[in-house]
């Protein structure tokens, strides 16, 4: 267990140094220009998004139905923290004081038969016993 324990400590530190090595400066938010692509999966800049984020009355689900941003092959991890950062920005409270879009998974109904890659015959209501 100690040599386990040790192992992980050290890959514990790596996955720090990485987590610091990719956080963005506090500024970064001002090098953000109109035509920056944010969310590159849905083609989101920063124009689109600040121009939805200053309207009135804006949620976090709107802005994202409105621009597909997070919605796209990588399911936000790219774009989900720029986003919020923008909208803190927008709302004029730290990123953590705004609530992340719910994560919904890319789903749809699949018919049983496509499962099993084989025909099933057309389902028939099922016989009630007389009362």
């Amino acid at each position: 267990m100690r040599r386990l324990r040790g192992r992980r400590r050290r890959l514990d530190r790596v996955r720090a140094a990485i987590a610091d090595l990719w956080t963005p400066p506090a500024s970064y938010l001002d090098l953000l220009r109109p035509e920056t692509v944010v969310c590159r999966c849905e083609d989101a800049t920063a124009g689109d998004l600040d121009r939805l984020l200053h309207e009135r009355d804006w949620t976090l689900e709107s802005v994202k139905a409105a621009t597909r941003a997070t919605m796209g092959r990588c399911q936000g991890r790219n774009c989900l923290a720029t986003l919020l950062e923008m909208a803190g920005r927008a709302r004029g409270v730290a990123m953590a004081g705004v609530t992340a879009p719910r994560a919904r998974p890319p789903a749809r109904p699949i018919r049983l038969g496509d499962l099993l890659h084989e025909p099933l015959p057309p389902a028939r209501p099922s016989e009630l016993p007389a009362e």
